[in-house]
Order: structure tokens, then C-alpha cells, then sequence
């Protein structure tokens, strides 16, 4: 399948049909569609990588990626060292992506399928055909059990700039959905909403901070929230969450009974 007559003038046909590949074939098949993804490592891809290989436990490691321009720089760490895939699946930050790994490598072949400059563009292009009715098109946004085409419908305003515009978003909800699943039922909602609505100063367990952390993003509510933890002989600070013009970091500690420090607070609307 030729790449170049995908990416020259969008051809809605081709890139479902490589949609399917990725969705429905083995690593062996679809990872012949990954030339295109980044070689650079940000912080938290030498992070992944060094964890790997090394004798560390889950316990000893946090993914530190801010949004989806650093999970697409991550992802080809796991795919280049996928005979240690069982360590990884071991962790609460790549738990689901390893069990999700093809859907993962789809939106980051999609991502990467226009440089920066006209990747907005295109993606809007191929939304508003989808829109139009064109069934490639549809289902190319379409991610069996994460998304439905018409979910990226807030990409339809966005700005030139690749890192703050409503496309790059949208990438990194679909990938955060997937990373850290969370329903939460309408009592945890209550209760979240409660703690937010608040003057956020106080001890909880790492499982009502990650209940916290999920209702603000899934309602993208703009302000901060961030952990501490102190002992005898060290104190551990970490952002679990930040949102403001549509730039969001969105890392949810490991549900436990574990109690450690929340502080933060939310512009108020």
C-alpha cells in the first residue's frame, strides 16, 4: 500500500483499510505501518526505557508524559522491546495500553500521518467528511469500544498551533481514556464534586485522590492538584493534575488505601 498517495491527498479508502490492519492482524502484520513514528525521547520515554531495563518493580515506577506528543514518543520503547511486554503489563500506568497495544499504534500512525503544520487540517478534513456521510472516513475515527467518530466533533474549532489545539487534545483524551479507564458512578461523582467545589488541603487515600483526579478531567475543569507524601528521611511531591487553555496533565496515582497529601484548587466558573 503506497504511503505517499495517503498522505499527498487524503485517501479516506486507504487508510481505513490500514485502520483494519492494525485492528484486526497480529504485531507482526500492523507493525510494518510504524515507520513513521518518532525516534526522539522526551523525559518520559528515557523514563519507560530505563525501567525496562532495569531490575525495578512497578512499585518504583511513574509515567511522567504530560499528553499524547509524549505518549507518541513512548509507545516505540514498548514496541522495540515487546519480548518484555509481561513487565509492563505489570504496571498501573501501561497496564491497558499493553492490552490495547494495536488500537495505541493506530492513533499514533494517524497522528503522525501529517507533519505538524497541516496536521489540523487534515484530521478536520477528515471529520467533516465523515460528517458528509463518507463511511471511510467514519471509520477511520472510529475505535471499537474507545471512540465513535462523531466524539472528535470538538476538533472543529482549533488553533495552527499543533500543542494547543483541540486535534492534539483530542489524541490525548482517546489515549488517556485508554491509559486510566475510570466510570465513575454517580456517588463517586457526588463525592468528587464535593471535594472540588472545596478548599482542597488535606489527607486522602491514593483511591479518592484517583476518583478526584478522573471527575476533573472528565470535565476539563481548569485549575491544579498535586500530592505530597513526607517521612523521616525524604518528601515526595508529584502534578496529578493541571488543565488551562487545553493543555492538560492527567496523572492519577494508583488506587490504594495508601494516605498521603492533596492540595489544589479550581477557577471557579
Amino acid at each position: 500500500m503506497c504511503m505517499t498517495s495517503i498522505i499527498d491527498q487524503i485517501n479516506f479508502e486507504s487508510i481505513s483499510k490500514v485502520k483494519d490492519i492494525f485492528m484486526n492482524s497480529t504485531i507482526n502484520e500492523w507493525i510494518k505501518f510504524t515507520g513513521n513514528f518518532t525516534e526522539s525521547k522526551g523525559m518520559s520515554a528515557y523514563e519507560l526505557e530505563k525501567f525496562i531495563n532495569s531490575n525495578s518493580h512497578e512499585s518504583t515506577y511513574k509515567y511522567s508524559g504530560i499528553d499524547f506528543d509524549d505518549f507518541q514518543r513512548a509507545l516505540p520503547i514498548i514496541l522495540k522491546n515487546h519480548n518484555k511486554i509481561e513487565k509492563l503489563i505489570s504496571t498501573y500506568d501501561w497496564h491497558n495500553v499493553c492490552n490495547n497495544l494495536n488500537k495505541c499504534a493506530y492513533l499514533v500512525f494517524l497522528y503522525k500521518l501529517w507533519n505538524s503544520d497541516i496536521r489540523n487540517s487534515k484530521i478536520n478534513e477528515i471529520y467533516k467528511a465523515a460528517k458528509s456521510g463518507n463511511q471511510h472516513a467514519q471509520d477511520i475515527l472510529t475505535i471499537e469500544t474507545i471512540c465513535e467518530w462523531t466524539d472528535w466533533y470538538p476538533i472543529i474549532t482549533t488553533s495552527n498551533n499543533n500543542y494547543n489545539s483541540k486535534v492534539h487534545q483530542m489524541f490525548t483524551d482517546i489515549i488517556k481514556k485508554i491509559q486510566y479507564p475510570k466510570e465513575l458512578s454517580d456517588i463517586e461523582k457526588a463525592y468528587a464534586q464535593g471535594i472540588i467545589d472545596s478548599n482542597i488541603n488535606g489527607e486522602f487515600t491514593c483511591s479518592q485522590i484517583n476518583t478526584i483526579v478522573c471527575h476533573a478531567y472528565n470535565n476539563k475543569y481548569v485549575g491544579n492538584l498535586s500530592t505530597s507524601e513526607y517521612g523521616s528521611n525524604y518528601f515526595k511531591g508529584s502534578n496529578v493534575y493541571s488543565y488551562n487553555d487545553n493543555i492538560c496533565w492527567f496523572n492519577p496515582p494508583k488506587p490504594s488505601g495508601k494516605v498521603i497529601n492533596l492540595s489544589g484548587s479550581f477557577i471557579k466558573s
